[in-house]
């Protein structure tokens, strides 16, 4: 399933008549019944019931029914039916209603024809996740007096003994009031909305905070300027950047905003107080928003020094300058090889949307399906061939091979190919994956012309499997 994160957690009692059983698991929970088994899987909000044959179901018609209330009844609900055809099918449940912590909702699906009768009710309770390590669209706002400018959950991980880390992306599947709530510290000044919408009061300075439902936190520092200056007007929505190493290039990304048309964008690195790196791109034409995209690989990265970085945007106008928005990071001398194959994932996730180019794998927003992979695990200090071939003997050659079988794979792990005829020898392999830990995998397709994320079997079975670090 695509989470790059899941943001609920399952716990599922699945009975019929008086009989009720548990089943433990995080993330997908199976139930075999009379007729077929069953398997819900929960992303972002968002529920997906599976079903396949446990014998020959073809013809057969099948309702199901999501509803707040238990027992077979459903009387206020209207069932939705699919036509069942002999092989496995899904079909989504769409987002239930949030109403807090331990939302409980009851499936009901039952055989309406073909000559069977099974019906069976699924309980399930969604939890309201346990947020952690929250960061924020915006570190500070500069505003005018009635400005509104919308805050919302940029990166965040899971609570619990396995943490998963969320981007936007996931995120913004529910609105952030359902993972906690803003307050502001000063609402004379700067008011905030359930959903993160900041309004500029008066002039001053106030401090926006989200605090997710288990008390972590994270926060905005706001100013409102006294009197009009549409250089405040500028701001910049920075996505998380990791943390990189020494010697490496680095992700810049964001776009910026402004009322007035944009002469010049400055990016600087800030080592405490000194600065240590600096850039400055001139924009042509005077638009009102610029793409970071466009200087991310421009910027000299790889000659910071170690330590804690802290990275600002500044925006030169015909009003002057201001300062659109900053985000920290750090440089650092390696990464644990317990981190090693998450952080490549994690990597790896940052080159979604890059375009697929074989002859432009090495140059800005490029990649192909070997030098995305390699790129991501240069990341973090792992050196690996530069061709899906060569990665596959390496592979063999250094036993790090592991059996195939999504039960086993972890965030990190190659999954090599042999299209189009799938010959089930090495020496064909001419396509790598990597496995992102929750059911996907991103791949660089030539195909859709783009690196993506997608679930496990997009590209079928592959015929060997490397776990790298």
């Amino acid at each position: 399933m695509k989470l790059k994160a899941a943001a609920a957690t399952i716990a599922l009692a699945l009975f019929a008549g008086a009989f009720a059983t548990e089943a433990k698991a995080d993330w997908i929970v199976e139930h075999e019944g009379l007729f077929a088994w069953w398997r819900a899987t929960t992303t972002v909000g968002k529920t997906t019931l599976e079903w396949g044959p446990a014998s020959d179901l073809s013809g057969t018609v099948v309702a199901y029914t999501l509803s707040k209330s238990p027992g077979y009844a459903f009387a206020s609900d209207t069932p939705k039916t699919v036509l069942y055809t002999g092989t496995a099918t899904s079909f989504s449940l769409g987002t239930p209603a949030w109403e807090g912590e331990g939302d409980t909702y009851y499936l009901k699906t039952e055989v309406l024809s073909g000559g069977y009768q099974d019906s069976q009710e699924m309980r399930m309770y969604l939890q309201g996740h346990a947020l952690k390590n929250v960061q924020l669209s915006y570190d500070s706002l500069r505003l005018n007096i009635s400005d509104t400018v919308t805050v919302s959950l940029l990166s965040a991980e899971s609570g619990g003994a396995e943490p998963v880390s969320y981007d936007a992306t996931n995120l913004a599947f529910l609105s952030s009031d359902r993972f906690g709530n803003f307050t502001s510290s000063n609402p004379a000044v700067a008011t905030v909305s359930a959903t993160g919408k900041v309004t500029a009061v008066a002039g001053g300075k106030a401090v926006v905070t989200f605090t997710s439902w288990r008390g972590y936190s994270a926060s905005v520092a706001v100013q409102v300027a006294k009197s009009y200056n549409p250089a405040y007007t500028a701001n910049a929505a920075l996505p998380a950047m990791l943390d990189q190493l020494k010697g490496r290039d680095n992700r810049l990304e964001g776009t910026i905003v402004s009322s007035l048309p944009i002469k010049a964008v400055t990016v600087k690195v800030f080592n405490g107080s000194k600065v240590e790196r600096s850039i400055t791109k001139k924009v042509a034409k005077g638009p009102t928003s610029y793409d970071l995209y466009n200087i991310r690989w421009a910027f000299p990265f790889k000659k910071l020094s170690l330590g804690a970085k802290t990275l600002k945007v500044y925006v030169k106008s015909a009003k002057g300058n201001a300062l659109a928005g900053s985000t920290t990071f750090k440089v650092v001398k390696s990464v644990p090889k317990s981190k090693r194959a998450a952080l490549a994932v994690q990597w790896a996730l940052k080159r979604v949307g890059d375009k697929y180019s074989m002859a432009k794998r090495y140059t800005l927003g490029y990649a192909d399906c070997s030098s995305m992979v390699q790129w991501a695990y240069k990341q973090v200090g792992v050196t690996i061939p530069s061709v899906s071939i060569s990665q596959a003997q390496w592979v063999k050659t250094k036993k790090k091979s592991i059996k195939v079988d999504i039960n086993t794979f972890k965030a990190g792990d190659l999954l090599f190919y042999d299209f189009p005829k799938e010959r089930n020898n090495i020496k064909y392999v001419n396509h790598v994956d990597m496995y992102d830990g929750h059911g996907n995998i991103i791949t660089a397709s030539s195909s859709w012309n783009m690196v993506f994320q997608v679930g496990y079997g997009y590209n079928g079975t592959p015929i060997l499997a490397g776990r790298i670090t």
